[in-house]
């Protein structure tokens, strides 16, 4: 494809809304009074960071050390009405679209594009409210553009890197440390009853024992267990597995949680409109994401294929290679695939039996996930195949996604040729066990 001229753009910024900035700046900090996660303390100091550096407020709470640049995003986003820009899809934008916008005036504007197909341009930027700005950039490139808020030094550190910008010094720094304070409501254990409510559907895919093992580094602490930061994370082992075949060791069926029967029936008919894999999430092109940006991005998904697309750069963090498949009356079928040899169009063809004495039988039959050594079977081999042949994986492992008392989707994943995966798997459960809250959004029809 050939590459777009630059261009230079001339704006009259005199239909921008008063003051924004400072509407949003003042729900952040009720947010945070709010939910006590910021002592009033701290937060003052936040403040006085800021009348003395300048710039914004979420700045100077990043520079403290006192919220995260993930949550600062996330606030953000949902503040200003817009969906969140993940650092990781911007760093990755395709050459093409970086050059859309010349050096000049990324540097004066500060909007950095990152994704565009026929109609639609996404741009990051920390000031999504500037709509002259971004209709005249699409004036002139013939298509929509949308914003995505991403704040000022995570955009900052972006430009430089794509650009060749300065960056100022404290976008670029370490934040502090933060200093123990006064325990606030976001510090206090989680009961045993409120756990279920803190991931959503997530015991259905395992037992109330195995929930623990894998679960306790994330929002909730187990009741009477030691602090998540003073022991070390799960290992491959603490998965549930077995060998290829049902086994009574495995958890019980995951409809100990179950979603609304209205729920679950809207949910499996959007997963049975599927056909085939949505070309413009290219999985060869697939950049791993990390678990918090993963999640963040569930949690804004467009449609079911950008739910499949996060998935499968996730499970990339963990594993050479990646198959999410489509379970249809105990069919698993290819939906796509992404790592070292494989190809979304072989994946597509694949149609496994759940059969007996395979890794795929005894998902089936326990609806828990499995993990284990790749063992001698024709339709392993065949599998295997598919994945590109070589030398067996010395472990893999495959996660089901539970809608219910049915298996709706399967992620498998393993360290490629004769290798192995990470000890630690609990992030892909965990982001698992998030998918059917997130198909139930996408499954209720909109109005209007």
């Amino acid at each position: 494809m050939a590459r777009q001229r630059p261009i230079a753009i001339e704006l009259d910024s005199e239909a921008e809304p008063s003051d924004p900035l400072g509407r949003a700046e003042f729900g952040l900090r009720q947010r945070l009074e709010g939910d006590g996660r910021v002592h009033p303390k701290e937060l003052t100091e936040a403040l006085e960071r800021q009348e003395g550096a300048g710039g914004r407020l979420s700045t100077a709470l990043w520079e403290l050390g006192l919220v995260d640049e993930v949550r600062l995003r996330t606030l953000g986003a949902e503040l200003f009405g817009v969906p969140p820009a993940l650092p990781g899809d911007v760093a990755s934008a395709p050459e093409d679209v970086i050059g859309l916008l010349e050096r000049e005036f990324v540097s004066t504007y500060r909007v950095a594009p990152f994704a565009r197909n026929r109609e639609v341009l996404l741009v990051a930027t920390a000031e999504p409210w500037r709509l002259p700005l971004l209709d005249s950039i699409g004036s002139r490139l013939g298509c929509r553009v949308e914003p995505r808020f991403l704040d000022e030094a995570p955009l900052a550190r972006l430009l430089g890197e794509l650009y060749g910008l300065p960056v100022d010094e404290r976008f670029s720094a370490e934040p502090r440390k933060r200093q123990a304070a006064a325990p606030t409501p976001a510090d206090t254990p989680r009961s045993t009853d409120e756990k279920s409510g803190v991931f959503g559907s997530t015991s259905q895919l395992m037992s109330e024992t195995s929930f623990e093992a894998i679960y306790h580094r994330g929002d909730s602490q187990p009741a009477g267990g030691a602090s998540p930061a003073d022991e070390p994370a799960p290992t491959a082992e603490a998965l549930p597995s077995a060998a290829p075949a049902p086994s009574p060791t495995l958890p019980i069926p995951c409809d100990a949680d179950p979603l609304p029967a209205p729920a679950r029936s809207r949910a499996l008919r959007l997963l049975d409109t599927i056909e085939s894999w949505d070309a413009r999430y290219d999985t060869r092109r697939a950049a791993p994401l990390g678990l918090e940006e993963s999640r963040e991005a569930l949690a804004t998904t467009a449609d079911a294929h950008q739910l499949g697309w996060v998935l499968a750069r996730h499970t990339l963090t963990l594993g050479r290679r990646v198959v999410l498949f489509l379970h249809r009356s105990d069919v698993w079928m290819g939906w796509t695939g992404a790592g070292d040899g494989v190809t979304p169009e072989a994946i597509a063809a694949l149609m496994l039996p759940s059969q007996a004495g395979t890794l795929f039988g005894a998902v089936a039959a326990a609806r828990a996930p499995w993990t284990g050594p790749v063992t001698e079977h024709p339709i392993h081999d065949r599998f295997l195949h598919v994945l590109g042949g070589g030398e067996r994986p010395r472990n893999a492992a495959l996660v089901p996604v539970c809608l219910t008392d049915q298996i709706g989707l399967g992620i498998y994943l393993d360290g490629g040729p004769g290798g192995a995966l990470p000890e630690s798997l609990w992030s892909i459960a965990k982001l698992a066990s998030e998918v059917p809250t997130a198909l139930e959004r996408l499954a209720i029809p909109t109005t209007g």
